[in-house]
């Protein structure tokens, strides 16, 4: 099977996905689609006048140039959505973990929502405590074929990746762990996508 068929197939099956996927590519991926991401946080029932919510915006007095993603000053939350260079790259796991300090130090609380992670009811209790119902208009894990498995990150980030999924509610379990055992069954090596690290877990499901 050629990598264009590989593709082709990976896109049917997410297309298809329980009847609740769309097709899935680079222009849709949810994660980089700000205006679906902050409709997510719309269900948390924090203040988005523009006194009190960010995007993108330096927090002032921090010292720090680098923006957080969405902050609710009333609230003292700053939400990140974090790309692969976040688990792959060690100088932007170095500049997340200081920002976290200083955040943290000055009353925020952080939370960081990787990019295989999606807005689901399951994600909003486990990351706001909130039930609601949302619908889950894409799956969680690894669901762009060429997206970054995490045979691709450092040491650094596959300690986060795995203490990151050991506490995610069952469903996004299933979802990631599904997401690579697709990689897999189109041809990759099982090496190539499931860490040595990872690998009892991933087997346990």
């Amino acid at each position: 099977m050629t990598k264009e068929e590989k593709r082709a197939k990976w896109q049917d099956d997410y297309r298809n996905y329980e009847l609740r996927c769309p097709e899935v590519d680079d222009t849709k991926y949810l994660l980089e689609n700000n205006d679906i991401m902050k409709s997510f946080l719309t269900n948390t029932g924090f203040d988005f006048s523009s006194e009190n919510y960010s995007h993108n915006k330096a927090v002032p007095d921090s010292e720090i140039l680098n923006r957080p993603d969405h902050r609710f000053n009333n609230e003292m939350v700053i939400v990140e959505f974090d790309g692969f260079q976040h688990y792959q790259n060690v100088d932007n796991i170095k500049t997340d973990r200081l920002k976290d300090k200083v955040y943290s130090e000055m009353g925020y609380k952080i939370i960081r929502i990787p990019y295989f992670v999606q807005p689901s009811k399951e994600t909003l209790k486990y990351y706001f405590n909130i039930d609601k119902n949302i619908e889950l208009q894409y799956p969680h894990g690894f669901i762009i074929y060429d997206s970054t498995p995490p045979t691709n990150f450092c040491a650094l980030g596959l300690d986060r990746f795995i203490d990151e999924f050991e506490q995610f509610p069952d469903s996004v379990k299933r979802d990631i762990v599904k997401s690579l055992r697709k990689l897999i069954e189109l041809g990759e090596e099982k090496e190539y996508v499931i860490p040595r690290q990872f690998e009892t877990i991933f087997d346990q499901y």
